[in-house]
C-alpha cells in the first residue's frame, strides 16, 4: 500500500517526507534532500519507525545521495494510518500521514492538578516531544507553530496523556515572547493562544497563612490534644446522698 502525498504533522529536519510504500516484507520511506545540508545525511543505524502503538519497527537498510535518502524498516502493520521517524534528535518527522485526507485527533483536555504524579515513561515522551531546544528558534518556531495543536493532540492520543500529562506538554510547546495568537491549525479551527493556557494557581497569602498554621499545629499539638476529652456527668441523688454520710 502506498500512502498517498505523506507529510509530517511536525519535522525537526528541513527535508520532506517524499514517499512510504507499506509492503509486506518492508516498509519503504524515502526523505528529501535537507536544503541546509551541503552533504548528503547519512541515516544512523539505530533509526526506527513508531507505530500507532509506539511497537518500534528497526531500520533493515537505507541509501543516500545529493537528491536525498531511501530507507527500508521492518513492516508496520497494514491498517497503519500515522506514524513517527525517529532518527536522531535533528531528523525526527512526528505523525507521517497521507495529506490527502484531513487528520483529526481527539481534542487535548488541559488541566493543571498539583496532585498528579507522571510516570518515567511519560515524562520522557513529554521531554522527547516538548522540542524546547528547537522552538527557541525563532525559524524554527515560525514553520511549525501553526501545527503545534495537531501535535499536541496527536501526542495525547498516541501515548493516553491525562490532562495534566497535556497541560505540561503544552506548557512546554509555549515560547516567551511568541505572538498571542496562533494561525489556524491543518485542517481544523483556529486554535486557542498559548498564552491563554491556564497557570499552575497561586496560593493567596491568607491561604498561605491558614496552611502555615496548620502546619505548625500538626507539628507540635497542644497538650490537650493527645487525650480524648471526657464527658462530665452529674451525680445522681443516690450518690449525693452517700458522699454527705461519708463526710459525717
Amino acid at each position: 500500500m502506498t500512502l498517498l502525498r505523506p507529510e509530517a504533522i511536525v519535522a525537526t529536519a528541513d527535508a520532506p517526507v517524499v514517499a512510504v510504500e507499506l509492503r509486506s516484507e518492508a516498509t519503504l520511506v524515502r526523505i528529501g534532500r535537507d536544503s541546509l545540508q551541503t552533504v548528503p545525511w547519512q541515516v544512523p543505524p539505530t533509526a526506527f519507525l513508531s507505530d500507532e502503538a509506539d511497537v518500534h519497527h528497526k531500520l533493515l537498510s537505507s541509501t543516500s545521495d545529493a537528491e536525498g535518502c531511501v530507507m527500508l524498516f521492518e513492516p508496520l502493520p497494514p491498517t497503519t494510518r500515522v506514524f513517527d521517524l525517529v532518527a536522531d534528535a535533528s531528523h525526527r518527522w512526528l505523525g507521517i500521514h497521507s495529506s490527502m485526507r484531513r487528520i483529526t485527533f481527539p481534542a487535548t483536555r488541559v488541566k493543571y492538578d498539583k496532585d498528579a504524579k507522571i510516570a518515567h515513561s511519560i515524562d520522557s515522551v513529554i521531554r522527547q516531544n516538548s522540542l524546547q531546544e528547537l522552538l527557541d528558534d525563532a525559524g524554527f518556531y515560525e514553520r511549525v507553530k501553526s501545527r503545534l495543536q495537531l501535535l499536541r493532540d496527536y501526542i495525547a492520543w498516541k501515548w493516553r496523556l491525562s490532562a495534566h500529562e497535556a497541560f505540561v506538554l503544552a506548557k512546554a510547546h509555549q515560547r516567551e515572547g511568541a505572538a498571542s495568537a496562533l494561525p489556524t491549525a491543518v485542517g481544523g479551527p483556529t486554535v486557542r493562544s498559548l498564552d491563554a493556557l491556564p497557570e499552575a494557581p497561586k496560593a493567596s497569602r491568607r491561604q498561605r497563612q491558614r496552611e502555615e498554621r496548620a502546619r505548625r499545629q500538626r507539628a507540635n499539638p497542644p497538650p490537650s490534644a493527645a487525650v480524648k476529652p471526657r464527658k462530665v456527668r452529674s451525680l445522681s441523688r443516690f450518690e449525693q446522698k452517700m458522699l454527705q454520710e461519708m463526710r459525717r
